[in-house]
């Protein structure tokens, strides 16, 4: 029984969220742009950490359309732990970008920088979020189960309102 109610719950938010959408589709624009933009800020690691090891010549360009072009074989292999086909990739298609010796420490520099300090930003944003909005919720949910006992008890006076 809780588990249908978990579903009808969870059916409902997701009606609610396709509603807002679809009045408010300029939304799906920004979270698009900002996605795109954070895609493209981590192709842009690699880059800056290729320069940091004092190599210049390759363009920008170069670096983060190879660094996308990772990015899209592995999205596109609907394999569990990519991660791990992402590292041979970068280290076969930037080994003769960082060289045989720096190749290594850029792979990882550059997944440590992209992956794992995202990792950590976003539990450290969870836990926060947790903290902070988990009360919030539990106090929206109270709200809306007055809010509908008050409508209830108004259409229940309605209707007697309505029979005098």
């Amino acid at each position: 029984m809780i588990a249908l109610e978990k579903l009808d719950g969870a059916m409902d938010e997701y009606q609610k969220t396709a509603e807002y959408l679809k009045n408010h589709p300029g939304v799906v624009g920004i979270v698009f742009l900002i996605t795109c933009l954070q895609r493209v800020a981590l192709f842009f690691v690699t880059y800056f950490v290729y320069r940091s090891f004092g190599l210049h010549q390759y363009s920008m360009y170069d670096i983060v359309i190879l660094q996308g072009m990772i990015s899209v074989a592995v999205d596109m292999l609907p394999l569990p732990g990519g991660m791990g086909i992402s590292e041979k990739l970068f280290s076969m298609l930037f080994t003769g970008i960082f060289g045989q010796v720096k190749v290594l420490a850029g792979l990882i520099l550059s997944r440590g920088l992209s992956y794992y300090t995202e990792l950590l930003i976003s539990a450290v944003m969870t836990v926060a979020a947790q903290l902070f909005l988990g009360n919030e919720k539990e106090h929206r949910e109270k709200i809306s189960e007055k809010l509908k006992t008050i409508q209830e008890k108004g259409k229940g006076y309605e209707r007697k309102r309505g029979n005098s």
